[in-house]
């Protein structure tokens, strides 16, 4: 949780540890929100990460699809041609 300062012009007086404090979750504050943006070179390379995995996933359901395909097709093959000699 970012500390929120009321009164700007009494930030002069607080100490020193605490100022730092309070500068440290202001950008810490700043740094999330523009990550959640998509604005930082971390999540630029999140999101470019997740497209490449996204795309090899729908690539490999895909692969499946077809494979379950012929294999549905080569048992009804299969199954005719068992009956066909029988």
């Amino acid at each position: 949780m970012v500390y929120k300062y009321r009164r700007p012009f009494l930030y002069r007086h607080i100490s020193l540890s605490f100022r730092e404090e309070l500068d440290r979750q202001r950008a810490q504050a700043n740094y999330q929100r523009l990550h959640a943006e998509g604005k930082t070179e971390e999540a630029r390379a999140d999101l470019a990460r997740l497209a490449i995995i996204k795309q090899q996933r729908a690539e490999a359901a895909k692969r499946r699809e077809e494979e379950k395909q012929c294999t549905v097709k080569f048992r009804v093959c299969k199954s005719v041609h068992h009956r066909t000699f029988n």
